[in-house]
């Protein structure tokens, strides 16, 4: 009969359920709840609990193993710490390295126990062994190995779909955590969303896209949004449009007329006197040797201006659907294309425009364009599928666990790999309970048992005493 609330402590903590009475739904919510591949929060899940039940007769119970955080001592919280097993050894990174002419592959193993252990180590590329070693490991340690890979197989350039070459290592031993045992990534993702070149020749845009880690590229003349369908980030290189649709764009030298910056004129050879340089779109890019011949005239009312001279010359804009980049001249009226402030600049900014999908890792909500798509379907690393529908052309996608995700459409496939959410997560040797008052009550007392029962016993145990006394018979027997 009392109302029940279930709290997940994960990365960000999750309501599973919210206070109820219904055990049904209590019992369903745990069978169906999943592990994160990453460290929880149990201060702020507690803190969320606390919200769902405010007061001083609310009770907060805690199940946990506490290997990463304490109880938090509060009197409202009863903690009970689980388990027994402190042996576990996992991969807590499995990366692929690149330069100019060759790729590695890089594995990190963490012993998180305190015997000495030799672990077989087998890593596969579609399912073909391509290294293998057995690693010693003290406990507590952590081992690193890498060893060279040859290329994704896949050809870059426009037209070509994310890849699919599948990395995979695996631990030959079994512990009490069998989930970091396996680690798996893509040999040649694609961190790049998939681009829509819209406008005339630009041949430095055009080679850029070839050799970029695009997930696809291609080209049109056509103004049209409706042609721009099935494209995470459409490019506006010198095209007037009309009011462009919920999107991610990338616009050179125009600006389409529902975007609050317009522009009045033009500006001959400004300088770019000042930029973000700890903005994401402008890592390492360096405008000081960059040269602007005409630029337009941008009057901005919103959004962030990211470098400027006269007058902006690169904004941001993020509202209403619309995510956009504007560079405020044409590639043919400077000579950023000769500079590394080019591909740095391109980049950057189709990672932001595209949810900059490089470095992701389980517990985080990655954000990728719906590209003029409603539904979608992500699958996960152990093959469930969940379906996301867009909301201001945005799929919001949660990602629980480590592994390859794939987001599938009506355009087409884009496939993410998730790294570990951190590299204590494998910790799984119990920790302390509460610190502080909740510590040194006795063991009876933290079950908060009601007394009153204990007192009507004892009354009724005294009143049946007092009439086997006055009824009884001489010689003893009643």
């Amino acid at each position: 009969g009392r109302r029940t609330a279930l709290v997940l402590a994960a990365a960000r903590p999750v309501v599973l359920v919210p206070p109820t009475t219904d055990r049904a739904r209590l019992r369903d919510a745990l069978d169906r709840a999943q592990p994160w591949d990453v460290a929880g929060d149990l201060a702020a899940a507690v803190d969320l609990a606390a919200a769902l039940a405010p007061g001083p007769r609310a009770r907060i119970f805690v199940w946990t193993d506490a290997a990463r955080s304490p109880v938090p001592s509060l009197p409202t919280v009863t903690g009970r710490v689980l388990g027994t097993a402190s042996e576990n050894v996992g991969i807590v990174a499995l990366r692929v390295v690149r330069d100019a002419g060759s790729a590695q592959a890089l594995v990190r193993v963490t012993n998180f126990g305190r015997d000495a252990v030799r672990v077989p180590l087998a890593v596969t590329r579609d399912t073909v062994p391509v290294y293998g070693a057995t690693l010693g490991l003290h406990g507590g340690e952590t081992r690193t190995v890498v060893f060279p890979v040859s290329p994704g197989r896949g050809p870059r350039g426009r037209g070509r779909q994310a890849g699919t070459d599948v990395l995979q290592a695996r631990l030959g031993v079994h512990d009490a955590l069998p989930d970091d045992d396996t680690a798996t990534t893509l040999l040649d993702a694609a961190p790049l969303p998939s681009v829509l070149l819209v406008g005339p020749d630009d041949p430095p845009l055009e080679q850029l896209l070839r050799v970029a880690p695009v997930a696809r590229a291609a080209a049109t003349r056509e103004t049209d949004p409706a042609a721009w369908r099935g494209y995470d980030v459409v490019i506006l290189d010198r095209v007037r449009t009309g009011p462009v649709p919920p999107g991610r764009y990338l616009i050179l030298d125009t600006v389409p007329p529902n975007l609050p910056a317009g522009s009045s004129g033009a500006f001959e050879t400004p300088a770019f006197a000042t930029w973000d340089r700890e903005d994401p779109v402008l890592r390492f890019v360096d405008f000081g040797d960059v040269h602007v011949r005409r630029a337009l005239r941008l009057a901005p009312e919103a959004g962030r201006v990211l470098a400027a001279g006269p007058s902006p010359l690169v904004w941001a804009y993020d509202d209403h659907g619309v995510r956009a980049l504007v560079l405020a001249f044409a590639l043919a009226d400077s000579d950023l294309p000769r500079h590394v402030a080019f591909p740095l600049l391109i980049a950057n900014g189709l990672a932001w425009l595209g949810g900059d999908t490089g470095a992701l890792r389980a517990g985080e909500t990655v954000e990728l364009p719906a590209a003029g798509t409603t539904q979608a379907a992500v699958v996960q690393p152990d093959g469930a599928r969940v379906d996301v529908r867009a909301r201001d052309d945005v799929f919001s996608v949660s990602l629980p666990r480590a592994g390859v995700y794939r987001i599938v459409t009506a355009a087409g496939e884009r496939a993410l790999p998730v790294a570990v959410g951190s590299e204590t997560a494998g910790r799984i040797a119990p920790g302390q309970g509460p610190a502080g008052p909740e510590a040194s009550r006795p063991p009876w007392a933290a079950a908060k048992l009601p007394v009153w029962p204990w007192f009507v016993l004892l009354g009724i145990a005294a009143a049946l005493g007092e009439w086997t006394l006055a009824t009884r018979r001489h010689g003893g027997d009643a």
